[in-house]
């Protein structure tokens, strides 16, 4: 694999010297409202926060099997086919291995493309669109609504807000791999942006991004423990709930 400057990755030129073996990386976040790691008095101790493992899994930040996904390689790196996303137990992205049951809903398979430099990541607009009508039906009282003030402050794409206090109270969102559902935490889903106010962590785009629909960035994989596998032939994502 090469980056967007034909120069072979610091993954791949592991892989081709022998120095990754197996040839595995894995990440997992920390859910933390601090950014200072709080180290242990003991140095051999683990040390808690975010971790990234080349050659490796953690055990430890999951349980059970691993769910493999096979990917496709992009211009841009690798994307995974989403059999759908869901909101509660309607569908938003339909796949004809999830029934439909609010045909404005349905959409056609598209794909994942998991970015962890993603704080808020970019979607489809209509794909996203779809999700927060979704929610804010869900949520008559504190509807989900699109925020010109961040679409302003941004400048990239299009956001949406809600007052914090009903986000809890929300449908869960799910996505659907390879005939597996993963559900996304709600506190993933919504950033604070002040004034008791919440901002969607996806935002629309009508630019397709490395040929996805949508992007799961660091915020949204927080619930998840992902394992990459490269050994030349392709590439496999494990997802477990943390």
């Amino acid at each position: 694999m090469i980056d967007k400057f034909q120069n072979e990755t610091f993954i791949n030129s592991l892989i081709r010297t022998g120095a990754l073996e197996p040839p595995v990386t894995s990440l997992y976040h920390e859910r933390s409202l601090s950014t200072t790691p709080q180290y242990p008095s003991n140095l051999t101790a683990p040390i808690p926060g975010s971790q990234l493992c080349l050659g490796c899994y953690d055990s430890s930040k999951f349980t059970g099997d691993f769910a493999f996904i096979q990917q496709r390689r992009t211009s841009g790196g690798w994307v995974g086919l989403l059999d759908g996303i869901l909101v509660g137990d309607y569908v938003v992205n339909g796949t004809k291995d999830v029934e439909v049951r609010v045909p404005r809903l349905a959409a056609l398979i598209s794909q994942a493309f998991f970015d962890s430099g993603y704080a808020l990541a970019p979607t489809l607009s209509s794909i996203l669109a779809a999700v927060a009508q979704t929610l804010s039906d869900s949520s008559s009282r504190f509807p989900l609504v699109r925020s010109p003030e961040l679409d302003a402050l941004f400048g990239n794409g299009q956001y949406y807000a809600m007052d914090c206090s009903a986000v809890l109270g929300l449908p869960a969102v799910s996505l659907q791999f390879a005939g597996k559902r993963f559900v996304i935490d709600k506190r993933d889903m919504f950033v604070p942006i002040g004034d008791g106010r919440c901002a969607l962590s996806w935002f629309g785009t009508d630019t397709r991004y490395n040929d996805a629909s949508l992007v799961l960035g660091a915020t949204q994989i927080k619930n998840l423990y992902v394992r990459v596998r490269m050994d030349g032939l392709h590439v496999a994502s494990g997802f477990k709930h943390c």
